[in-house]
């Protein structure tokens, strides 16, 4: 046996041994065990759980909380093997993917239609979750990629705050003017966009008409025409027009300049980074966030969500789904703000409470709400980080440093991607 097989199957029987069957106490209560990754937010989920239990005295909720790649793992071992994972699984969209392909997971839809109505959620949230007309998991909280801005360095510089209005080549003349060697000595210290390689960059490749898959998710969309002029845009940032220092080099450690959460550093101007606004609570400088700008193919950015999704083996769906159904439907408004991690809650009256609008860091969150509904594209398909971080980001790594030529790069990212998509 190799090792891989056998760490599957190590993986398997954790999978189990931190299961079990429907637990019921002897005063007649249902334990229902929550699997998720959020560590840093457990005290908190036991405020929330204290909630829904004085509510629903007849349900115990237990959490079950590891790293997020033994979470992950585990996860995905349990769904191979069809084993017990817990009532309640915590998901990102990229790895729900793998279990809706398997089958893994209840179907929710019968539930929604039962409980929810269409306006106390947000329904393109959904989509990523679907397989035909089953509802395969249920979305708490998304996200987006809209655009960070410093505004003690646009006020410094006597600049108008990115607006609706703005465009590409708008952003790219305020980056340039934004970006500003204090010193004298030829290097910047101070950048006019951040050039970050996550969800950020996909906003700007469709924006521009181009695309890491075709419509239809089946094949390589990286060697195309317009994609390789949204490429070509993406490294002159870099090479042509200097207002961004190459991805590499900013998350290069200290001694290159480089941080592992650089816009919190306050030398750049401008960002496009995922929407989980309570990790920028800290920033010592003002900012707030904008619509990304609109290119040839409109104003688009990438969507992502948390999301809870019910084994079919789990023995408490309907308790489990109780709970579910609590947090959305029933939740106090001051849990919305902190529990997602500033993500905008998939319920109307929690999202658009005074509470989640008005909470910490004070940003105009209506953007992100904005940006989700009108603006925002699903992507996520299995295999999806195999295919990004074994196909694409090493090539465009290399053309954004000028080791390879925007053709050259494209065309071996798109004979990878295709590689990993005919597995």
């Amino acid at each position: 046996m190799n090792f891989n097989k056998f760490l599957f199957l190590f993986l398997a029987l954790l999978a189990i041994a931190c299961g079990g069957d429907s637990q019921q106490s002897v005063d007649g209560k249902t334990t229902i065990r929550v699997a998720h990754f959020w560590g840093d937010q457990q005290e908190l989920w036991k405020e929330v759980i204290a909630e829904f239990e004085k509510a629903n005295p007849n349900i115990k909720v237990e959490q079950q909380v590891v790293s997020f790649t033994v979470h992950k793992d585990k996860v995905l071992a349990a769904a191979a093997a069809d084993v017990d994972a817990g009532d309640l699984i915590l998901l990102e969209d990229w790895f729900a993917q793998e279990l809706l392909d398997r089958e893994y997971l209840t179907d929710l839809q019968p539930f929604v239609d039962r409980d929810l109505k269409p306006d106390q959620i947000f329904p393109i949230s959904l989509e990523s979750f679907r397989r035909g007309t089953s509802l395969r998991a249920f979305p708490v909280a998304m996200g987006s990629y809209p655009l960070f801005f410093n505004k003690d360095l646009f006020d410094a510089a006597g600049l108008r705050y990115p607006d609706s209005t703005w465009t590409y080549d708008t952003l790219l003349a305020a980056a340039q003017k934004l970006t500003v060697d204090k010193n004298g000595d030829g290097k910047p210290d101070q950048w006019g966009f951040l050039l970050d390689n996550s969800g950020g960059f996909d906003g700007v490749l469709y924006s521009l008409g181009g695309g890491v898959l075709t419509q239809d998710l089946k094949r390589s969309a990286f060697n195309q025409p317009r994609t390789l002029q949204a490429l070509q845009f993406w490294v002159d940032l870099v090479q042509k027009y200097k207002v961004s220092p190459s991805y590499a080099s900013i998350r290069g450690g200290a001694s290159s300049g480089g941080s592992l959460r650089p816009f919190e550093t306050g030398r750049f101007a401008m960002a496009m980074l995922g929407s989980m606004l309570t990790t920028y609570k800290n920033n010592q400088f003002r900012w707030d966030i904008a619509l990304p700008p609109s290119g040839p193919a409109g104003r688009k950015a990438l969507r992502f969500a948390a999301a809870f999704g019910i084994p079919k083996n789990s023995k408490n769906v309907d308790a489990a789904w109780t709970f579910l159904r609590w947090i959305i439907r029933d939740m106090p408004a001051k849990y919305s703000d902190r529990l997602f991690y500033g993500l905008v809650p998939n319920s109307r009256r929690l999202a658009l409470s005074p509470e989640y609008l008005n909470g910490q860091p004070t940003v105009n969150r209506r953007v992100v709400i904005d940006l989700i509904e009108k603006y925002s594209i699903s992507t996520w398909r299995a295999r999806w980080l195999e295919f990004r971080d074994n196909g694409f980001m090493p090539e465009l790594d290399l053309m954004v440093n000028g080791e390879k030529t925007v053709q050259q790069a494209a065309a071996d990212a798109d004979r990878k991607i295709n590689e990993v998509l005919s597995r």
